[in-house]
């Protein structure tokens, strides 16, 4: 998630605006992502039975 941050805000420095905003963009994807796949592992971790084996 660092990288497109980083660029972004580099691009945007530099006044390369749509650069900026397509390193923007794969930071929301990359974060929309995360999200996801951290809500589909919690909800199959919380439907199984894992709690007591950790």
């Amino acid at each position: 998630l660092v990288p497109p941050i980083a660029y972004s805000t580099m691009y945007l420095i530099y006044g390369f605006y749509d650069l900026s905003l397509n390193y923007f963009l794969a930071f929301l994807v990359n974060l929309v992502g995360t999200l996801i796949g951290g809500s589909v592992v919690l909800f199959f971790y919380k439907r199984g039975n894992y709690k007591t084996r950790l």
